[in-house]
């Protein structure tokens, strides 16, 4: 069985690459790695908290003052984890009203813990497992509304008199980092500023501003003021970028519906997957539920050796070095999704009627959608695989033109549809994806001109703690792709909830299932039509078990995971199973 110890090794790594470089105490939580998204950024601010208690000790955490800047999900998830641990004195700040706003409005993204680390790691589960703050894929909306309800139902009082709304902050300076409080933070609070001196800051304030906004366009998580086509395409439309985001986009513009498209790749994972992948197991009523066994298909498995023979040119992308060598691979990258997608339209005509079915017709060459990018294909290394098959299936099927253009051409480009939007004399569909600079706060010295990431200012006594290439590369990798499961309980018990339950890990396990239950029954009320969903305790010989109880036919029941991309079958570290009310036109089966 799993439990809640993570290496000492991990957690040193873990805080050492969050410290910013200069300081001993202030922290970052900016986003890292390659393949960024809620769910990384999540696991990464839970192990920062487990590595600054074991630095501080229970005591020292209780009295230490810290702040949090940003209130987004791996502000919010660090913060609340310091309170599990204990810690007394914590403060977390935004400059917005509220927590938790990106994708608040997102109906037409994707959030999803495993889509884009599939088919690498085998796993495709809906449902996050982490100590606290779980949820289930959905839209960026679904998925925010969870995490909110989250926050209302556990823990309103324990962030009522912490959480600071309005603080916008402008400058963090570590002063003499051996004093107590050797931290100061500048705020502005309705135009007027003032410093508070901290033990320990941590800064979480995301991305910072995408390119796009300075050209009038919308950014990743905002829905564009003119929609997407719908049905067959009116208009000409350019997508700029070439890594997820990009792809993505391009996708949403060559789809029926748009703001469904999140729903192609699910169902185009779920049908490359083996078959258990999308089955839940009948409920045997005494007895145990056998774990589901992990089977890659052969498509799964010459996607995984494609990947594993180009990370060495992930790397080189990631740390801008030896493009020669990148080139060579992002080549190789064409050959082989190009020639995976071509195979499976001839070999698998239920992709064609799947994807056909969803995606709009190929438009006239003046309507085609196109994308642009800087490099002389679209299949960048560090995108997701599903990500450039469904690219590659595009560029089979004619629906898409690619075309390479340096970044000073469309950036010109780029002008001009500003100027474009300004005089509302735009008729084409522009969507830019190049990103944001990474928010790393950073000194003025090395800060770009147009960053809005927190001014970050050192005492010239402070101790340098740069990290080395290797140590950034870890932490690259262990931001996205491992860092801990918390499957079987909570990694993260509170003092109390350890005294409650006398240290009875059991009792600690079926409280953590039982905090996370709406969770559950939230996708089986929604996507399986379950009537009841039940928490069976574990007895004698036979382990606990969700039993979802629906009218729903098993092949239907399949049909609906299939569509999900498939499940993992198991939460909370315990199988789920299904138990079906017997219909009168199946009982003579």
């Amino acid at each position: 069985m799993s439990d809640n110890r993570i290496a000492p090794e991990i957690l040193e790594l873990i805080r050492r690459t969050s410290t910013v470089g200069g300081c001993s105490n202030v922290f970052s939580l900016a986003p890292r790695g390659h393949r960024v998204g809620f769910y990384f950024q999540q696991r990464r601010a839970t192990l920062l908290a487990k590595a600054l208690r074991d630095r501080l000790g229970e005591d020292g955490l209780k009295s230490a003052k810290i702040a949090v800047i940003g209130a987004g999900v791996s502000g919010v998830t660090f913060f609340l984890s310091l309170i599990h641990f204990g810690a007394k004195n914590v403060f977390i700040y935004d400059a917005s009203d509220g927590m938790l706003n990106t994708g608040a409005s997102a109906e037409h993204r994707l959030v999803h813990p495993n889509y884009n680390r599939w088919p690498m790691l085998g796993s495709m589960d809906l449902f996050t497992a982490l100590p606290l703050l779980n949820w289930c894929a959905g839209t960026a909306r679904d998925v925010v509304e969870q995490l909110r309800t989250s926050v209302r139902n556990g823990y309103t009082e324990k962030t009522k008199d912490r959480f600071r709304r309005r603080h916008r902050c402008v400058s963090v300076t570590e002063q003499e980092p051996e004093l107590i409080n050797s931290v100061r933070v500048l705020f502005d609070v309705d135009g007027i500023q003032h410093g508070e001196d901290f033990q320990i800051v941590v800064i979480s304030v995301g991305f910072g501003e995408e390119d796009c906004v300075r050209s009038g366009l919308e950014d990743y998580w905002t829905p564009e003021r003119n929609p997407l086509d719908t049905g067959h395409h009116k208009r000409e439309a350019r997508v700029f970028g070439t890594g997820d985001g990009a792809l993505i986009d391009i996708l949403r513009c060559c789809a029926r519906e748009p703001n469904d498209a999140w729903q192609i790749p699910l169902g185009l994972i779920g049908g490359l997957r083996d078959e258990s992948a999308i089955v839940l197991q009948e409920d045997m009523a005494s007895g145990p539920v056998d774990p589901r066994s992990l089977e890659f298909t052969a498509v799964e498995i010459e996607i995984q050796r494609h990947e594993e023979s180009i990370r060495a040119a992930s790397w080189h992308i990631v740390k801008k070095s030896d493009m020669v060598t990148a080139g060579r691979y992002i080549a190789q990258e064409e050959v082989f999704y190009r020639g995976l997608a071509g195979r499976l339209r001839k070999d698998e005509p239920w992709l064609c009627n799947f994807l056909e079915g969803r995606l709009k017709p190929a438009a006239e060459a003046a309507l085609k959608p196109k994308l642009i990018g800087e490099i002389t294909t679209p299949f960048e290394p560090t995108s997701a695989p599903i990500n450039k098959l469904l690219a590659a299936y595009l560029l089979e099927t004619d629906r898409i033109l690619y075309e390479c253009k340096p970044r000073t051409e469309t950036d010109e480009e780029l002008r001009a549809i500003k100027d474009a939007t300004r005089l509302a004399t735009v008729e084409t569909i522009a969507i830019c994806r190049y990103g944001a600079n990474r928010n790393f706060p950073s000194t003025k010295k090395h800060r770009p001109a147009n960053t809005v990431d927190v001014f970050l200012k050192v005492n010239s006594s402070a101790t340098k703690s740069d990290e080395t290439d290797l140590e950034s590369q870890l932490i690259d990798l262990l931001s996205g792709l491992s860092g801990g499961e918390y499957v079987y309980f909570d990694a993260m018990p509170h003092p109390l909830e350890l005294a409650r339950n006398g240290h009875n890990q059991a009792q600690m396990i079926q409280g953590t299932r039982e905090r996370f239950k709406p969770i559950i029954e939230g996708f089986a009320r929604a996507e399986l039509g379950a009537t009841e969903v039940t928490l069976i305790p574990p007895r004698k010989q036979v382990p606990a078990k969700w039993s979802i109880k629906t009218e729903m036919r098993s092949d239907a029941i399949q049909q609906k995971l299939r569509l999900l991309g498939g499940i993992d079958g198991i939460f909370c570290g315990a199988p789920i199973v299904v138990t079906r009310e017997i219909l009168p036109e199946e009982e003579n089966f």
